[in-house]
């Protein structure tokens, strides 16, 4: 009897059993995509404290921010001066995929004291980008957020909050400024007239209205809209809005799903077999370059042939690397693998690919499928 080589050592009684394909899992990634790159955005719209980690395949990111609103005064029941919105920044961020920041967004002024509460400043990571929040309401109405509070390449000022109108104890809000826009500043809140609040002034979140005579102010509006102040006589004032963060990245990684399977999972020496293998890119937006797949024949094939679909790449035998180069985004290709078995054994052939763009999901870039191989008339791959 012959000696059996370490590789098919048995394990017991090994039989020609039916053993089925390794299927590796295709994992989509989705997000927005523009052009040959994915671009997605993330917003931080409550106030809070977040993290935001840079994903695969990201070495810029553009932030924004919006402070807080400030609030409008509260005590009393006279009429109040309405708070101010907040500020705007913004900067493009060199960054490392996989680095964490700390997301702060400012939460807006309550409305209850004199002054009403200022809006909380809403920052990025540490201090990369800061928008600085609205101040509190008087009898006056407060400032809006300042550019020299804020840090960023881009910095505009919030609108300041309108005075109240009217005389002691009789006559309408003003209404809140406007946080800044992320093309210029915001704008101011009308003053209360004898009777009528003041229109909150515009912005990317606009302030809130001041309350008339024995109405209420009215909140201001995310992002970081002053608070309202109320009319005489007329119950709470506005608080001011949150304040917001909004993050925006290109990626340039890509998705690449390998499946491969054989035309039988138990054959008989001297038989051919056909494998065939399948790559996708599944990334949406993203084209792949330079791709190549590993995929050789074990020591126990004789290589018959191989067919390409689409036929543009090439592949070696000797190597085993199929060289497919650029994949389009949705885009797949196909190789139809044949060989001759020589020897007895089980044997895994397995495929795996590579390009030049990171790849988002690793654990679809390979996959195997497997053949057990008997001597004919044999029901043991353990004999040639």
């Amino acid at each position: 009897m012959e000696t059996i080589p370490i590789y098919r050592r048995p394990h017991g009684l090994m039989k020609c059993i039916r053993t089925s394909t390794v299927n590796i899992v295709i994992v989509l990634l989705t997000i927005f995509h523009f052009s040959h790159a994915q671009v997605a955005t993330q917003t931080f719209n409550t106030a809070g404290t977040y993290t935001f980690t840079v994903p695969i395949g990201v070495n810029s990111i553009t932030v924004q921010a919006w402070g807080g609103g400030g609030g409008a005064r509260g005590d009393g029941t006279s009429n109040r001066g309405a708070g101010g919105g907040g500020a705007y920044a913004s900067s493009t961020l060199s960054v490392t995929q996989g680095t964490t920041f700390t997301v702060v967004v400012g939460a807006g002024g309550v409305a209850t004291g004199n002054p009403g509460q200022s809006g909380q400043a809403s920052v990025f990571g540490n201090n990369q980008v800061v928008a600085d929040g609205g101040s509190g309401g008087t009898n006056s109405g407060g400032a809006g957020g300042t550019v020299a509070g804020s840090i960023g390449t881009t910095r505009f000022a919030g609108g300041a909050g309108g005075n109240r109108g009217g005389t002691t104890g009789v006559g309408g809000g003003g209404g809140g400024g406007g946080s800044a826009f992320s093309t210029g500043n915001g704008n101011n809140g009308a003053n209360g007239g004898l009777t009528q609040g003041g229109s909150g002034g515009t912005g990317a979140g606009n302030g809130g209205n001041g309350g008339s005579a024995a109405q209420p102010g009215s909140d201001g509006v995310v992002p970081g809209g002053g608070g309202g102040g109320r009319g005489s006589q007329g119950g709470s004032s506005g608080m001011g809005a949150d304040g917001r963060i909004v993050v925006t990245y290109a990626s340039n990684a890509v998705d690449l799903a390998v499946t491969k399977t054989a035309s039988t999972s138990s054959a008989t020496v001297g038989q051919a077999v056909t494998f065939t293998v399948g790559i996708t890119n599944t990334s949406n937006g993203t084209t792949a370059t330079n791709v190549v797949v590993n995929d050789l024949l074990p020591s126990g094939y004789t290589f018959i042939s191989a067919a390409l679909t689409p036929s543009t790449g090439t592949y070696v035998s000797s190597t085993g690397i199929w060289t497919i180069g650029s994949l389009a985004s949705g885009g797949s290709a196909s190789m139809v693998l044949v060989g001759i078995v020589n020897t007895a054994g089980t044997y895994n052939n397995s495929a795996s690919v590579t390009a030049n763009q990171p790849d988002s999901n690793t654990a679809n870039n390979s996959a195997t499928a497997v053949v057990t191989v008997c001597r004919a008339g044999s029901s043991s791959p353990l004999f040639n």
